[in-house]
């Protein structure tokens, strides 16, 4: 029975909306490097940012026109446009920084949240779920909480009170909470590939390890901001530039599918075309040489 557009199964691939989405990533990236350039940010920490933004943003449009009856592009997605708008902090407009400020940590968490949902997109699992929740609640509950203490500056519009000591406590509280789910987020996924056992397509594999690295430099970036260590700036670096290689590995390891299913095909109809049946001479030359 043929399928129709209303089968639940079956989602369409809204292809204006995506071309529509696709057309607003650079305008974002160009948004966000005059956000930089405007408010003195440094050149390759709002390079590394945009960086993040792009890759996530555009690997999430490409994984969602393919399989768009998957979560995991506009997960993807969502984790890109969460890394635009951390990018409004640089903004020198108060209400702009705010937003940006609100959404300093959520990216780190929908990262998390894809890496573990991959690949339907789908957290399966009590502890997968509760994980990203509490996530979640760190993420998004403390940024807003320590904005009332005056975590951010006396002058702040969203302060409430002045417990700023408090407010940097709750903070790095929050930063140690995301870094040790992300390190556990490792553990499930080692957990899961075990269990698995060894991936059919090499680049399966290569991306699943690329989501374990994200996760460990998530922890690290984090863990050397609270606790220090190395100097920062380094390690900031490294870790937002290995974040966003997932990205780049999701879409090699959909090209290398795309490809080797080309190949399968072209090889199944390569033996479906029937030989050529025997001429006359080969007939005649076959009875005189056993005559």
């Amino acid at each position: 029975m043929p399928t129709t557009s209303a089968d639940p199964a079956v989602r369409p691939r809204r292809p204006v909306l995506l071309v529509g989405l696709a057309g607003l990533v650079p305008a974002a990236a160009a948004g966000c490097v005059a956000l930089a350039a405007a408010g003195g940010t440094p050149a390759i920490h709002a390079g590394l940012i945009i960086w993040i933004a792009v890759s996530y943003s555009a690997a999430g449009l490409v994984a969602w026109w393919h399989r768009p009856a998957s979560r995991i592009g506009p997960l993807m997605l969502l984790a890109g446009v969460a890394a635009f708008l951390s990018a409004l902090s640089w903004s020198g407009d108060t209400a702009v920084q705010t937003v940006g400020q609100l959404f300093d940590l959520l990216p780190m968490m929908l990262i998390l949240h894809l890496f573990l949902a991959f690949p339907t997109g789908r957290l399966t699992g009590r502890p997968t779920r509760l994980l990203v929740g509490l996530g979640y609640v760190a993420a998004a509950g403390a940024q807003p909480v320590v904005m009332m203490l005056g975590g951010f500056g006396p002058e702040h519009p969203l302060r409430l009170l002045d417990a700023p000591d408090l407010a940097r406590v709750l903070y790095d509280g929050a930063l140690v909470a995301i870094s040790v789910l992300s390190l556990v987020g490792v553990a499930l996924l080692a957990a899961r590939r075990r269990a698995g056992g060894r991936p059919l397509r090499r680049s399966l594999g290569l991306l699943i390890d690329s989501f374990g690295l994200g996760l460990v430099m998530i922890a690290v970036l984090l863990l050397v901001g609270v606790f220090g260590g190395p100097p920062f700036p380094v390690i900031q670096r490294v870790s937002l530039a290995v974040i966003g290689l997932a990205p780049v590995a999701f879409l090699a390891g959909l090209l290398g599918a795309r490809l080797a299913r080309t190949a399968v095909a072209g090889l199944v109809m390569e033996l479906r075309v029937p030989s050529s049946p025997p001429s006359c001479h080969d007939g005649a030359a076959t009875t005189r040489s056993t005559g």
